[in-house]
């Protein structure tokens, strides 16, 4: 992660001192004086506290608006991270997958040997099944669904 911009700092520095003047201005306008200030000393007073917070909020902003380009970097890279994690994921999917594949059709090839040495043809089909359900997790078939439609209980 990238350091705060210096020139975010400078601003968020000058954002707070031109608010202490402000403060200071209103903080004079407001005590007692002798002689008592004219309205015309007032008025000046006035402007005067408010061009300054002008100024602080025009520095803040600047000081966040470095801050955001400092962090778009930051962020960029976050972004591509991420992208790596999710092609990485999707390999380890993959993988995965071949590896149930593989499983799969090394029981199916016991199942089926055991089947075929009984004369089980069932037993061949259903080692088939599983072997199909590894390849294909997602395809399933009204049977191994539970798909009862059109049928009712009497």
């Amino acid at each position: 992660m990238q350091p705060i911009a210096e020139g975010a700092d400078q601003s968020l520095d000058l954002a707070k001192f031109f608010q202490a003047c402000a403060e200071s201005v209103d903080d004079f306008r407001g005590a007692a004086h002798d002689p008592k200030l004219t309205d015309d000393d007032i008025d000046g007073l006035v402007a005067l506290a408010q061009g300054l917070t002008s100024y602080a909020r025009q520095c803040n902003a600047e000081s966040i608006r470095e801050k955001l380009d400092a962090a778009k970097g930051d962020l960029a890279a976050l972004g591509e991270v991420t992208k790596k994690v999710t092609e990485q994921f999707k390999h380890v999917q993959l993988v995965q997958h071949i590896v149930t594949i593989g499983a799969a059709v090394v029981e199916f090839g016991f199942t089926a040997t055991a089947a075929a040495l009984k004369g089980d043809i069932g037993g061949i089909l259903s080692a088939g099944g599983t072997l199909e359900s590894a390849i294909f997790p997602k395809a399933k078939t009204a049977a191994s669904s539970g798909d009862t439609a059109g049928k009712t209980d009497e």
